[in-house]
C-alpha cells in the first residue's frame, strides 16, 4: 500500500493485516481443528478475535484516507462497484471451495445457499456453518453499503483541511467528534452487556453487523481526523523519536493484551477464555486506534521494520484471500490427514461442549505438528487465488465500469 499525503505511510498497515491473517488462521487451527483435552477446548488456545476487530478499524481508516471526504461527494455507484470488485470474487470462490462440505454437513442448506452468497448472514444470523469467517465479510459489505452516506455527515462534524487550522488540538476540543466516538465505542459494549444478561450466545456479538459496524466507523473517524490537517506531526508536537517510542509502547500493550488469553485459559478454564476474547475485541479499539495512528506516522523502529519485511508485505497483500479461504482449506487438510471429514466428530464435540455452545462448531482432526504444512497450503492457495482470481476479477470489473462511463 503506497504512502499518501500528509506524512501518512500505509505500508505498515498492509504488513499488520498479513500478520493478523496468519494469527487468525493459527487461532482457528488450534481451537477448532487441533486435538482437544478432556477439560478444555484445544490444548493451545490463541487469542485471535481482536485481530478481526483490527481488520475493521484498518479498513475504515484506509478507505477514508483514499476516499478523502472533503473532495467532491463520492459517486455511490462507482464506489459500490469497486467495493464489490474488491470483496466478491474471492468471497464467492471461497464459497465454491466450501460447497461440497457445506452440502453434506450443514443443517441449514437452503437458507445458507441463498443468504450467504448475497452477503446477508451478518444481518440475518443465518448462513454457512463450514465457512464461518465469511460472516465478517458480510458485515464489511454492510459497512460499505452505508459508507457514502456516513462520510457525507462526518464532513459536517470534522472540519476540512485548511492551512490556518489549529490542528489536532481543534479535534481534542471538538465535542461533536468526542460524542460520535463515544457512541461508536459504547454501543457495541451495551449490546454485549445485553448478550450477557439475556444469555444470548456470545458468538452473536462476534458476527453481527450491529457490533461490527461501529468498529469500522471508528476507523473512518480516525481517517477523517488525519485527513483534516496538513501537518499533524508538528501540530501534535512530537518528534520522530517520541513517535517511534509511542509506537513501540503501543505494540507491547497490544501484544500483552492478547497474550493474557493463554494465562486466563490455564487459570480459569475455556469459558473464561472465550468470554475474554469477546470482551477484548470490543474493549480494545481505542488502543488499536492509537496504534494505527502512530504506525502510519513513524519512520523507524523495530515494529516498522518488522511490518515492512518483504514476506510480511507479501502476506498482507494476500491477507483477504488468506482470511476467506483458510476455513475450507482447513477442512480439506482434515480430510487429507484423516481420510475423511467425520460428522461423528462434530456430534461428539457438540455433546462435550453442549448443544447450544457457540464453541461446538467445526471438528478436531489435525495434530499440532500439522500447523506448519497447513499454513503453507493456505498461503500457497491464497497466493494462486490472489494472482488468478482476485486481481484479474477486480481489474475486469473496474474496466467494465470505466467503459460503461465512457459510453454514456
Amino acid at each position: 500500500m503506497p504512502t499518501t499525503d500528509h506524512c501518512i505511510n500505509l505500508s505498515p498497515l498492509t504488513g499488520l493485516k498479513g500478520i493478523s491473517s496468519l494469527l487468525i488462521v493459527s487461532g482457528h487451527f488450534l481451537t477448532h481443528f487441533s486435538p482437544p483435552s478432556p477439560t478444555q477446548y484445544g490444548l493451545l488456545p490463541l487469542e485471535y478475535f481482536s485481530h478481526v476487530t483490527l481488520f475493521f478499524l484498518i479498513s475504515g481508516f484506509t478507505l477514508t484516507i483514499i476516499y478523502t471526504p472533503f473532495t467532491p461527494p463520492i459517486d455511490k455507484k462507482t464506489f459500490w462497484v469497486k467495493r464489490i470488485a474488491r470483496v466478491a470474487p474471492v468471497y464467492w470462490f471461497a464459497l465454491l471451495i466450501a460447497l461440497p462440505s457445506f452440502l453434506v454437513y450443514s443443517k441449514s442448506v437452503v437458507p445458507g445457499l441463498i443468504i450467504t452468497p448475497l452477503f446477508l448472514q451478518s444481518f440475518t444470523l443465518v448462513g454457512s456453518e463450514l465457512c464461518s469467517p465469511l460472516w465478517q465479510v458480510s458485515a464489511f459489505a454492510g459497512c460499505y453499503l452505508i459508507y457514502p452516506f456516513v462520510i457525507t455527515s462526518l464532513s459536517k462534524i470534522i472540519h476540512p483541511k485548511r492551512k490556518d487550522a489549529t490542528g489536532i488540538s481543534e479535534v481534542l476540543i471538538n465535542v461533536g467528534v468526542w460524542k460520535l466516538c463515544g457512541y461508536l465505542y459504547i454501543t457495541p459494549l451495551m449490546f454485549l452487556i445485553c448478550v450477557e444478561y439475556f444469555g444470548i450466545p456470545f458468538g452473536v456479538a462476534h458476527r453481527w453487523i450491529l457490533f461490527r459496524a461501529p468498529q469500522f466507523f471508528l476507523g473512518v473517524v480516525l481517517g477523517c481526523i488525519v485527513n483534516s490537517y496538513e501537518s499533524e506531526i508538528e501540530t501534535v508536537g512530537l518528534t520522530q523519536v517520541q513517535i517511534t517510542l509511542c509506537t513501540e509502547i503501543l505494540s507491547l500493550l497490544v501484544i500483552s493484551s492478547s497474550g493474557m488469553c493463554t494465562v486466563l485459559t490455564y487459570t480459569f478454564g475455556i469459558q473464561v477464555w472465550f468470554r475474554y476474547q469477546i470482551w477484548l475485541e470490543f474493549l480494545i479499539p481505542p488502543l488499536h486506534l492509537l496504534w494505527i495512528y502512530f504506525l502510519v506516522k513513524t519512520r523507524n523502529g523495530p515494529t516498522l521494520w518488522c511490518l515492512n519485511l518483504r514476506v510480511v508485505q507479501y502476506l498482507g497483500e494476500r491477507s483477504y484471500a488468506i482470511y476467506c479461504l483458510h476455513y475450507p482449506i482447513l477442512y480439506f487438510c482434515t480430510w487429507v490427514r484423516e481420510g475423511k471429514v467425520s460428522l461423528m466428530q462434530v456430534r461428539e464435540r457438540k455433546i462435550r461442549m453442549g448443544p447450544d455452545s457457540t464453541l461446538a462448531e467445526g471438528l478436531f482432526g489435525l495434530e499440532f505438528g500439522d500447523i506448519v504444512w497447513v499454513i503453507v497450503v493456505v498461503v500457497f492457495v491464497s497466493d494462486l487465488t490472489f494472482r488468478y482470481v482476485e486481481r484479474p476479477a477486480r481489474t475486469a470489473i473496474v474496466s467494465l465500469l470505466r467503459n460503461g462511463e465512457k459510453n454514456k
